[in-house]
């Protein structure tokens, strides 16, 4: 089912979870997909994932820096960086990139509202 993806998410180690928003039978779905299609016994699509979360925690660590660099607005070169990193989480976690679902939910977990609004 296509509306099923939004059901999975990922953790920092790249392994595909239930959505923290699943009800318990839509976590047995999403295990019972998980074990089907193998998503976690395969380790190279596990390994890009977890580089892929580790790239957006540091474009995190990254924007947060820039962005307390920018607090006076009279640092041109932090604010240059800030828009760059933005940039870049806008393009992993454009729903055309590959494994931009893994960008999303690292996004996601850091439950910030600043980050929030980068994701489309």
């Amino acid at each position: 089912d296509a509306a099923d993806v939004h059901l999975i998410a990922f953790d920092e180690e790249g392994k595909a979870i239930p959505a923290p928003t699943c009800s318990d039978w839509e976590k047995r779905r999403v295990d019972e997909s998980v074990k089907r299609l193998k998503l976690n016994e395969h380790a190279p699509l596990a390994e890009a994932c977890r580089k892929i979360w580790q790239r957006m925690t540091g474009l995190i660590d990254d924007y947060f820096a820039a962005k307390a660099r920018c607090g006076t607005g009279a640092n041109p070169a932090a604010t240059e960086k800030l828009r760059g990193i933005c940039r870049q989480v806008r393009e992993m976690t454009n729903r055309t990139e590959e494994l931009s679902s893994v960008a999303r939910w690292c996004v996601f977990v850091r439950n910030e509202p600043q980050l929030s609004r980068l994701v489309e």
